[in-house]
């Protein structure tokens, strides 16, 4: 079993995914007929089949469908209740939202749909937000019921990609799920923490037989989405939830820890192909190597560059990035616009000079790319927002969580904050984890 890239995927092949995606949601978009946020929520996880089989025309049509009804439900009295209870989150968002408009239509001229389309990415997972609290403040039954079904969402999207891997006969970086289509693999990443995030809340990191299998399914989603970070970041993740947030039983999950750590960093090293010098599935076990490849494709650190390379890699790409903090002019203020960034031919994907330095598209993060679209009062806004909305709650769990997702965002693609499904699964965490943690 091997990579396989997009170009080589079979029409049957890309058919066969996507309607065995359809079937799947169309199935549970039956189980919960009638309901209409677990509706909702099910449908933000169908993007990835939208995009694959209506292309732009049929994403933005998604889209703004999917906005008119929120807006319209939450017009009936879930914005006023969500400024009630949270109006430092809600005049945060606006006012990002705000500066978001003005910026890209008035300072940087970008396409009106482009905005509006972008923006309601943002927009769509907040007002399902503001409906979940609504409705949970007149029935508290509401919450345990949401609960389960992103069980039902992960536990789908874990088979997906199990399904994907047979279809195909090697990993592919993109299907994730039915979250993103075949050209998006961001989310193989963010996908699994957020998902032992989940786990954490139903078990206060106390795992039964069914619980691992699960955790194991999410890192399997990661593989078959061609990520090397999850099998890094996600043993992290756990050592943090288990030692920090869920403290009871300490020395057995230090313990668990111990002995999972080494062997989940063998399999990272022989399953990830470019992990191992035989460059393949179930390479030879060479730590030396990995650890090279690991330096030099992070910040271009070999044995040529003893440092951080600006603009090699993502912490190169980081290091550029504060380099033009130290600049004037307008596009280190206020951005290039939207257009700079989405319509950007692949062809100049290496193209350096069009990134102003960074070596390739690959490199820019999620806090890179805001800062070419929206400049340092952008950036600014954008973290202010996550950082009132996340901490709004205050508990160990959401801190761990607001890390979750600012790594994410400083590090790696920001797809946390930019892929509907899991912007809603990640709001829906920190805003009911409080009160599901003290139910279970």
């Amino acid at each position: 079993m091997g990579q396989i890239f997009y170009t080589n995927v079979a029409s049957w092949q890309y058919y066969a995914y996507n309607g065995l995606c359809l079937v799947a949601l169309v199935g549970l978009l039956w189980k919960y007929r009638g309901n209409m946020i677990p509706m909702l929520i099910i449908m933000l996880f169908l993007g990835g089949v939208i995009d694959d089989l209506m292309g732009a025309t049929g994403r933005n049509a998604y889209r703004i469908g999917l906005l008119g009804v929120c807006v319209w439900q939450s017009a009936k009295g879930a914005l006023n209740h969500f400024f009630q209870v949270f109006p430092k989150v809600f005049c945060f968002i606006c006012l990002y939202i705000f500066y978001y408009v003005i910026t890209s239509i008035f300072i940087n001229h970008d396409n009106f749909l482009l905005v509006f389309s972008l923006l309601s990415k943002l927009l769509i997972p907040f007002l399902i937000l503001m409906l979940m609290l609504k409705a949970n403040s007149e029935d508290e039954q509401n919450a345990n019921a949401w609960f389960w079904l992103f069980e039902d969402l992960i536990l789908i999207q874990i088979v997906l990609s199990i399904a994907k891997m047979v279809i195909l006969g090697g990993f592919l970086e993109g299907w994730v799920g039915s979250m993103s289509g075949i050209r998006g693999g961001g989310s193989g990443t963010s996908f699994p923490l957020l998902g032992l995030m989940w786990l954490a809340l139903k078990t206060d990191m106390d795992f039964s037989r069914k619980d691992w299998l699960l955790a194991f399914g999410l890192l399997i989603l990661g593989f078959a989405a061609g990520k090397r970070a999850v099998w890094i970041m996600f043993p992290v993740l756990f050592c943090v939830l288990s030692m920090y947030v869920y403290r009871k039983s300490l020395v057995k999950k230090i313990i668990v820890v111990l002995a999972a750590a080494p062997l989940l960093f063998y399999l990272a090293v022989r399953i990830s192909p470019t992990f191992n010098p035989d460059n393949k599935v179930w390479g030879t076990f060479d730590p030396e190597y990995a650890i090279n490849y690991g330096l030099k494709y992070t910040a271009g650190i070999d044995e040529s560059h003893a440092g951080v390379q600006t603009g090699v890699g993502r912490l190169g790409a980081l290091t550029w990035m504060l380099e033009q903090f130290s600049q004037d002019g307008k596009n280190v203020m206020f951005g290039r616009g939207n257009e700079y960034m989405t319509y950007a031919s692949k062809d100049i994907y290496s193209n350096a000079t069009y990134y102003g330095g960074i070596q390739s598209r690959g490199n820019i993060t999620g806090i890179v790319s805001t800062f070419f679209t929206l400049g340092i009062v952008g950036i600014t806004f954008y973290i202010l927002s996550f950082l009132c909305t996340f901490l709004s709650n205050r508990s160990r769990f959401n801190y761990v969580l607001f890390g979750v997702v600012f790594v994410d965002y400083l590090f790696y693609n920001g797809q946390t904050l930019n892929l509907m499904p899991l912007t809603m699964l990640a709001l829906f965490l920190s805003f009911f984890s409080t009160e599901l943690q003290e139910e279970y």
